[in-house]
This record gives structure tokens, sequence and C-alpha cells, in this order.
């Protein structure tokens, strides 16, 4: 099933999807290998239809979708069951403060800070990434800003050695790397293969932030 669901969703056979859970709505239920449910799934590949749908037909089933879905009502919800899930690692590797760093939920990040969450906890899985690094990906000055106020580590390494100033200066975020440097970025840590920041900044022409570095 694993396989026949990836390749619908690859495939952006939404309305294929959506009739196999009309038609079992135990799939609703489904999980990947990794841990991943459906619905954040459908968040994964940024599929608005089949992510609303699945929210049309059942509530989150953890902090994790919770977070995900920007469900601020429903993450403290859980939180107040068990502040055991607060800096607990989803099953495919992530927390809920980091997700909603990836998802761009300010609601959901500014009251998991305010509860206690670990600014500087990454990802267990290959990937590494702290919550900074998915602030920053998903290009949100204002989580930002909230996660260095919580002290996180502006120099934080994720796989390859990329730093959220080397994902700030990919992505064409000035802003957002004037904020890292002014927390104390250094500009000349290296990625794996060798780049700075600036080099990354240079490969997409970032004037500005070439400026800064």
């Amino acid at each position: 099933m694993e396989a026949i669901i990836y390749d619908l969703l690859k495939n952006k056979k939404t309305e294929e999807l959506i009739a196999e859970l009309k038609k079992d709505t135990s799939l609703l239920g489904f999980r990947d290998s990794r841990g991943a449910t459906l619905l954040m799934l459908g968040f994964y590949f940024r599929n608005k239809e089949l992510s609303d749908y699945i929210l049309s037909v059942r509530q989150p089933v953890d902090i994790y979708e919770a977070a995900i879905a920007g469900d601020v009502t429903t993450v403290k919800k859980f939180l107040s069951a068990d502040r055991n899930v607060l800096n607990a690692h989803s099953g495919d590797g992530f927390t809920a403060l980091g997700f909603a760093c990836f998802f761009d939920r300010p609601v959901v990040a500014k009251y998991l800070l305010s509860e206690g969450a670990d600014a500087n906890i990454p990802s267990n899985n290959d990937f590494k990434v702290a919550p900074l690094h998915s602030s920053v990906a998903a290009k949100s000055l204002e989580i930002t800003q909230m996660l260095l106020a919580h002290k996180a580590n502006p120099n934080a390494k994720q796989q390859n050695d990329v730093t959220p100033l080397h994902e700030a200066a990919h992505n064409d975020c000035p802003a957002i790397a004037r904020a890292l440097l002014d927390a104390g970025a250094d500009k000349t840590f290296k990625t794996t293969d060798g780049k700075t920041a600036l080099d990354y900044a240079k490969e997409i022409d970032s004037k500005e932030i070439i400026g800064m570095l």
C-alpha cells in the first residue's frame, strides 16, 4: 500500500487518492515505513487538496500533525495530556517545534517556545535539521527571530554542515541573514564541500547578502 500511496502522491493523482480514502476509511490512519502519517505526507508534498480533505474528516492524531496543520488549540490539548511530547521526536524524526518552523506556523511556534520547547533540538534522522534551519527554509523572519530570542544556535549544522546562514544566502533572504549575523552567525563556516554563505550568495547573485558578507 505504501508504494501505491507514494505513486499517487508523486504523480499528483489526488482525486484518485481521495477516492481510495472514501472507499477505505482505514487508510486515513496510514503511516509510512518512517512513521509519517498520510496527513503529514499531504503537507510534505504540498498537496493542499489532500490535507484539507483529511482534516475535514478527522482531527490531528498527535501533536506533530496539529503543529503541521497550524492547529494551536489541538497542540495545547496534546501537550496538556502529555508534557513529554514537547521535545519528543515524531516517527520520522522531527519535533513539534521543528514542524511549526518548517511549515511557517508562528502561532504554534510561539506557544511551544513559551511552554519551554528547546529551540536547539535537531531532527534525529539523517538530516539533523534544527528548528532554525527549518524557519530559514520557510523564509520566516518572524519565527527565526523567535528562535534566536530563545537562544537558538545561529551556527547549528545540519546534514553536510549547512548552517542557517548558508540557507539564508541560498534562499536570498537578506533580512534573515542580517538577523543571523547579528545573533553571532559565523560567515566563515564551510559546508562539507567547502562552500561559505558568501559562495551561496554569489551563486544566485544576491547582491544585498553579498554586501553584508
